[in-house]
């Protein structure tokens, strides 16, 4: 690129083109009018000359003085904006870099960023920008996330959040950006200490009314796009008025805070607590499965606010009325839903108070049936009305019986002997789910303790085993120790399946190590396949008779039977086909490789009373199954 000409050598060559061509105009003009010969012409012009050389001399060193004081101005200027811009480069508050608009790479820095990264200045020169580049962290919440767009990284590897201001510069002669990068800890702390303060309860530090519609609406959207309820819960506290006014408006702040720290211990981690104001409440639960889990959250509230509270000197009890609307039922917006569950608070305060009621009466009918199931099965476990019977599983390829299933049932008053099906999936309360396992196992453990022959192979049910594992785990452990290595199977069902999917692994493990083996009763939808079945590591798995096509005539259905012996065989697992009806059932089956069978074609089960009876025959049918022909 051609240099440019300063202006200043522009003005000096027009002026002097500018006096050379006014003196020869005007010293030719004189010369022609004075001189009167040659001679006086010659001593004219040469006179001209001298007076022109003299003349352009001075204006020139007019001119050039001019610009001189002009020139020194500008660079005391120059040298007076440089000096303050490498004092505020240098020592201003701002951390400032100055990047390659190509390459990236720090060309200088002050003394600001190198404090802010931990780098004396030295080492921040010629590295690139990207290396102080920084991902966001994991733990970072969603309120930050929206405000920090850029984070860099310390030479002591500390994560934090920046802005950045960049402006185009040359330096030097390069093409350069000047970038500001500013340290925005203090803001954010400045402005998550504002959010709080507009989001957040100061007495309490839970969250206050401004942010709850945005946290139901949330929760609705969770709701739709989980498929499961989202219960929006109204407590206001019974007696916190008398404590108030008795003991004074400290003695009541500080009850409030213990609730709520009450509060916030009984509810799960994502569920969110807001206090409205005064003694009332509003706590939000996410991902509900069932009324029954919303239940246990609620009594688990209501207990621990139940509870006394130590106020100094003094002790004050108040109790909690709770409201529960429900999404989908009750509303799908925050006012709707608010507006139910206060609704539903005032009847359960017009009930008697320390209580909840849910908006909708279907609901509760649902509820009240439900709790007098769990009434009456405690009370036949107190009154020794839950029963075992026992099923045998017979291995038609020997003739013998394999084994006994323990089968809990129900000596109920008016409707008599009811099966585990009857009541069992009606409980759902851990509690007592755990209650009747454990009274399963132990009941076990005195049957088999009766029998002539305490060799037998058990299998056991499980209702809950991830409500209580250690308690469990422990019954187990005595159970097999009487039973022997081996010999005890516990079954899970596939709804129980499901659920334990998780802790699965560690079950299956605790059991191998004290000799007991794992069973699924029944098809898990999603992994009755075979392929399925073959991941599941389990010990055995059992199979309706029904699920085979079993109903008396068998064609079409020994393909699938022989996939299934051909898993078990390949896993080394144990197959048992449940539910056989009938002798030509059982024929069929053993036949096609089946050979652990059990159903009524045996004979059913039978009380403990007459258990030892049945282990000590072989039944006409047995026989029958062992030595008879197949059609």
């Amino acid at each position: 690129m051609t240099p440019r000409i300063p202006r200043f050598v522009l003005k000096v060559v027009a002026f002097y083109v500018a006096v050379a061509l006014l003196w020869i105009l005007l010293s030719d003009l004189l010369v022609s009018k004075l001189a009167a010969d040659l001679d006086d012409a010659t001593r004219l012009s040469e006179f001209k000359g001298v007076m022109f050389v003299i003349v352009t001399s001075i204006l020139l060193y007019l001119l050039l003085a001019r610009l001189s004081r002009a020139l020194t101005a500008q660079t005391e200027r120059l040298h007076d904006v440089a000096h303050r811009y490498h004092t505020l480069f240098e020592h201003g508050g701002e951390s400032m870099l100055v990047v390659g608009a190509e390459d990236g790479i720090i060309h200088d820095a002050n003394h600001a960023a190198a404090e802010m990264y931990g780098w004396p200045i030295e080492a921040l020169i010629g590295r690139p920008l990207e290396e102080l580049v920084a991902s966001a962290p994991d733990d970072l919440s969603p309120s930050l996330a929206e405000r920090v767009c850029h984070w860099h990284r310390t030479a002591g590897g500390e994560r934090i959040p920046v802005d950045l201001i960049s402006n185009a510069m040359r330096w030097k002669g390069d093409a350069v950006h000047l970038v500001v990068v500013r340290h925005l800890g203090d803001q954010l702390e400045q402005r998550e200490k504002l959010s709080r303060l507009a989001h957040q309860d100061p007495l309490t530090g839970l969250f206050n009314r401004n942010l709850l519609p945005e946290q139901v609406r949330m929760g609705v959207a969770n709701a739709q796009r989980t498929g499961t309820l989202f219960g929006v819960c109204f407590l206001d506290l019974d007696g916190f008025k008398a404590v108030n006014d008795q003991l004074g408006h400290d003695a009541g702040d500080e009850l409030l805070r213990q609730i709520a720290r009450r509060i916030k211990a009984q509810v799960r981690g994502g569920d969110v607590v807001v206090r409205l104001g005064g003694d009332e409440f509003v706590i939000l639960l996410g991902e509900l499965r069932s009324l029954a889990e919303s239940e246990q959250i609620l009594r688990r509230l209501l207990g621990s606010i139940a509870e006394p509270v130590a106020l100094g000197a003094e002790h004050a009890r108040v109790t909690g009325s709770i409201g529960v609307a429900l999404y989908p039922s009750d509303g799908s917006d925050h006012e709707m839903l608010l507006h139910a569950a206060d609704d539903a608070m005032y009847r359960a305060k017009d009930a008697g108070r320390n209580r909840y009621a849910f908006h909708n009466k279907a609901h509760e009918d649902r509820i009240k049936a439900r709790t007098a199931m769990l009434d009456r099965v405690a009370r036949a476990i107190n009154e020794q009305k839950l029963l075992l019977f026992y099923e045998p599983l017979v291995d038609v390829a020997r003739g013998v019986i394999d084994g006994i299933e323990a089968k809990m049932r129900w000596q109920h008053p008016v409707l008599g002997i009811l099966p585990a099906s009857e009541f069992l999936p009606f409980i759902k309360d851990p509690a007592l789910e755990l209650e009747v396992d454990l009274w399963a196992i132990r009941q076990a453990q005195r049957d088999i303790a009766a029998l002539d022959d305490r060799r037998v192979g058990l299998r056991i049910n499980l209702f809950a085993p991830d409500a209580g594992r250690d308690a469990l785990l422990d019954a187990l452990r005595t159970l097999a120790s009487q039973l022997g290595p081996g010999r005890l199977t516990v079954e899970l069902s596939p709804e129980v399946f499901r659920r334990l999917a998780p802790q699965l692994p560690a079950w299956r493990d605790a059991c191998h190590a004290m000799g007991v083996r794992l069973s699924l009763d029944g098809l898990v939808a999603g992994a009755d396949s075979v392929h399925s079945l073959a991941t599941l590591a389990l010990d055995e798995f059992k199979l309706p008779a029904e699920s085979l096509g079993l109903n008396g005539e068998h064609d079409g259905v020994g393909v699938l039977t022989a996939s299934y012996v051909a898993v078990a065989q390949a896993t080394g697992m144990n197959l048992v086909v449940k539910g056989v009806m009938d002798e030509a059932q059982a024929q069929w089956l053993k036949a096609h490789g089946c050979v652990l069978l059990q159903g009524e074609v045996f004979g059913g089960a039978v009380d403990a009373d007459h258990l030892s009876e049945r282990l000590n025959q072989q039944t006409a049918s047995m026989t029958q199954v062992v030595s008879g022909d197949v059609a």
